[in-house]
C-alpha cells in the first residue's frame, strides 16, 4: 500500500492544479495535484469542462490545516474521498467522523461538511469528482449561502498558482510514467483494492 501511495504522489506532483491559500494568504491550506481528466478556469474564473466530461476526475490533495470557516460547505459535485495517509476529523450535519487511512467516504452535491481537525503533517487524500452539478456554498441557518456571497465579508482564501495552468485544460494528463494509460487506470484500481483489503474499523461510507 505504501509503495502504490508512494507512487501516487510522486506521479501527481508532476502536473499540479493550484494551491489553496489560507484566508490571509500566508500559508498554504490544500495542496493539490491532477491524477486524471482536468478541468481549469479561464481568465475570469470560471470553470473549463474536462475533456471528458463523462468519466471522473481524479486529483491527489494534500490538506495542511482544518477548514477556517465554522459553516459547513457543500462541494458543485458528487466525489468521494479515500484517504491515503494520515487522518481528519470531519463534521457533518448527521454526526463527526474519524476518516483514517484506509478509510473512504462519499461527499454529495448538497451535503454539508467541515474539516475540523488534521493530523500533524497533513492528511493526503486521493479526490474523485463527477458531473458539475451547481455553485458551491455554505449552510447558514438552515440556508445555502453561495460561496462568493459568504466570503464577501471577510479575507478570501485565494488560489496560489502551482504551475504552468495556461494549457492545462487542453492536455490528457492520463498517463504514467511509461506513457500507458492502461497501466494508470490498472495501478489505481490496485489501490482501491488494497484501501478495501486493509480497512479493519467498521464502514464510515456516509
Amino acid at each position: 500500500m505504501k509503495t502504490i501511495v508512494d507512487w501516487l504522489i510522486r506521479r501527481a506532483q508532476r502536473t499540479p492544479y493550484t494551491d489553496i491559500s489560507s484566508a490571509d494568504g500566508t500559508d498554504v491550506y490544500m495542496g493539490r495535484w491532477w491524477l486524471f481528466n482536468p478541468y481549469g478556469k479561464d481568465a475570469t474564473g470560471e470553470r473549463i469542462p474536462p475533456r471528458w466530461s463523462w468519466l471522473p476526475s481524479i486529483r491527489l490533495h494534500h490538506i495542511l490545516r482544518p477548514d477556517a470557516d465554522r459553516h459547513l460547505h457543500d462541494h458543485p459535485w458528487n466525489a468521494r474521498t479515500v484517504i491515503l495517509h494520515g487522518w481528519y476529523i470531519e463534521e457533518r450535519e448527521n454526526g463527526t467522523y474519524v476518516r483514517r487511512a484506509g478509510d473512504t467516504a462519499a461527499i454529495r452535491f448538497e451535503q454539508y461538511h467541515r474539516i475540523a481537525q488534521v493530523s500533524p503533517g497533513g492528511v493526503w487524500t486521493l479526490f474523485i469528482t463527477w458531473r458539475y452539478r451547481g455553485t458551491w456554498g455554505f449552510k447558514v441557518d438552515g440556508e445555502k449561502i453561495p460561496w462568493r456571497d459568504y466570503i464577501a465579508g471577510r479575507p478570501t482564501a485565494q488560489p496560489v498558482p502551482a504551475g504552468d495552468l495556461q494549457h492545462l485544460a487542453d492536455k490528457v494528463i492520463i498517463t504514467n510514467a511509461t506513457g500507458n494509460e492502461r497501466l494508470f487506470l490498472d495501478a489505481v484500481r490496485e489501490l482501491l483494492a488494497a484501501v478495501r483489503a486493509m480497512r479493519t474499523l467498521p464502514r464510515r461510507d456516509t
